[in-house]
């Protein structure tokens, strides 16, 4: 008997270790914390892990043999977990896959799942492992965010509809009182344009000289309506302001005359006070692109202020600087600083300086007049220009308030057609008025007409009257004027309509027609200018003003060689 033998003892012990392996991995599956389960190739679990059976209340032995899509998926989910689990029986692994199942006391749990196929030694497909993760809180938490989601844009929807209802409230109100400014603007310089040119008319000697008494009331009345008018102007800007309507108009501007056209303005309020006035400047450029009178504006506010708040004998001063950017040569900061050693302002009470309609002095017994604008005005109009607005002070001794504008530092030569406070008013004449010379002037009120046309009657122009639109278009074409003043609102038709017809008619286009009216809210300048007007003035307009106007006017057109 031959017997043949074979060692055997290494391939026992990697039997013994391959069993080993299998406990250890199937003690680490049947611990873990991960849902895990196995079917084999016909869908029949052969694998269920401890966590597997707290998660679904079916303990292994429950579900051992069964068919896992048949006997433990929601009926809703058993073609989708069904197609996945083919899916992988015929190598196609998934990840991620998300599907509710029902627990053996009807509890819904959310499940995550990744299904792996499973191989034999030689690579046949022989089930499916699926590991799995409870995401019950998360799809609850997702379920809730959800919910809070439509609330909230429910919320928001709700909310954007109060807030179209507010704009729309908000739009309207602004426009009842935009129309509410136009309207009491109008209605205030209407008998204000009166008051002030009839005052100025008789002044000057218009209608017979006068004597000292008279002389002093008739400065009162024009001061005081001067005064009125201020204030109107201080609510209609701080309007613009707020709406950012008010647009700037800049030129270059000799800096030399914007400081003493603004000096000019307080001087005599100053010489009445006994004050003292000092003027100092230091510049590198000669001009300075700004709105020449809005700048102008920003500078009478803080002189006008210091000449109110100097005591008599007192002293202020105006001093203007430039200073350049050490970063930047060709950029620097015009600077104005106005002081006065007036009575001074406490460190609390300089920020209410600059709020709306506050005045440090409110109150019945205040001693200083004025709307308390004038500060806030002036920051936005600084503001608008780029630059800033500083105030220091001390209480008896005095304040100073300081004016920064950036600026181009190089030297620009001062075109005569620049913008300038005095330029224009040094080109013309007092009148070029002389007999032959016609104005129709398209004016309803009566006092109006009386104010203009006796004013410019003694200045040496003839002057025709029409009290509406249509009157003034026949009278126009009936006798063609050499200058039309045109008011802007009268009955039949208005001044625009009035224009825009005579504008229309050839032999009248080189006719200058000068806007004068009592509309000053924004696009009202713009619409005369579009209607065809060649000059706009507001109400009330200064007689010397409108005599100035004309002249440059009918200049213009005798310098204009198509003129006829």
């Amino acid at each position: 008997m031959v017997g043949v033998g074979q060692d055997i003892t290494e391939l026992d012990q990697y039997r013994a270790e391959t069993e080993r392996v299998a406990q250890d991995l199937t003690q680490l599956i049947d611990t873990a914390n991960a849902p895990i389960f196995g079917i084999d190739a016909d869908g029949l679990v052969n694998e269920w892990n401890q966590t597997a059976a707290r998660i679904t209340g079916y303990s292994k032995e429950e579900v051992m043999g069964q068919d896992l899509v048949e006997n433990f998926i929601t009926d809703e989910y058993k073609q989708s977990v069904g197609n996945v689990l083919d899916a992988a029986l015929k190598g196609t692994e998934a990840t991620n896959f998300e599907f509710p199942l029902y627990t053996k006391g009807g509890d819904r749990v959310q499940v995550l799942l990744n299904a792996t196929t499973r191989r034999d030694a030689v690579g046949g497909i022989t089930g499916v492992v699926g590991v799995g993760q409870d995401i019950t809180e998360l799809d609850q938490a997702r379920s809730d965010l959800e919910s809070e989601r439509v609330l909230l844009a429910a919320r928001v929807d709700e909310r954007t509809l109060d807030l179209r209802k507010a704009n729309f409230e908000l739009a309207r109100a602004n426009r009842l009182k935009d129309e509410f400014l136009a309207s009491m603007s109008h209605e205030l310089r209407t008998p204000l344009n009166t008051v002030l040119g009839m005052s100025e008319a008789l002044s000057e000697g218009a209608y017979g000289s006068l004597n000292e008494d008279q002389r002093l009331n008739l400065e009162l009345i024009h001061e005081s309506g001067t005064h009125l008018l201020s204030l109107i102007n201080d609510i209609l800007d701080l309007s613009k302001i707020e709406a950012g309507r008010l647009e700037l108009q800049r030129s270059n501007v000799r800096i030399t005359d914007l400081c003493e056209s603004s000096i000019r303005i307080v001087r005599q309020a100053a010489v009445s006070k006994g004050l003292e006035f000092s003027y100092h400047e230091s510049l590198d450029v000669d001009t300075v692109e700004v709105d020449a009178r809005r700048m102008k504006q920003a500078l009478v506010n803080l002189l006008s202020n210091a000449v109110k708040f100097t005591p008599k004998g007192g002293a202020f001063g105006l001093a203007v600087s430039t200073q350049r950017d050490p970063d930047q040569e060709t950029r620097g900061q015009l600077e104005f600083r106005v002081w006065d050693k007036g009575i001074g302002i406490s460190a609390e009470d300089i920020q209410k300086l600059f709020t709306p309609f506050r005045q440090l002095d409110s109150g019945l017994s205040r001693e200083h007049a004025g709307t308390g604008l004038g500060l806030m005005i002036t920051r936005q109009l600084v503001n608008l220009h780029g630059g800033a607005v500083t105030l220091e002070s001390d209480i008896g001794v005095g304040t100073t308030v300081t004016l920064r504008i950036p600026i181009r530092m190089e030297p620009i030569s001062f075109d005569d057609q620049a913008t300038s406070p005095s330029s224009q008013e040094a080109r013309f004449p007092e009148s070029l008025g002389a007999s032959g010379t016609r104005i129709l002037l398209a004016e309803d009120n009566e006092n109006n007409i009386s104010t203009y046309a006796g004013y410019l009657r003694r200045k040496g122009f003839e002057v025709d009257v029409a009290t509406d639109g249509s009157l003034a278009v026949e009278a126009a074409l009936r006798n063609p004027p050499d200058l039309i003043l045109m008011d802007m609102q009268m009955p039949k038709m208005d001044g625009l309509q009035a224009t825009t017809e005579l504008r229309k008619v050839s032999r009248l286009d080189h006719v200058p027609i000068i806007a004068l009216t009592a509309l000053v809210m924004p696009g009202d300048r713009e619409r005369c200018i579009a209607a065809g007007a060649t000059a706009y003035l507001s109400k009330p307009v200064p007689l010397r003003k409108l005599v100035e106007t004309i002249n440059r006017e009918l200049l213009a057109r005798r310098d204009n060689p198509h003129v006829e």
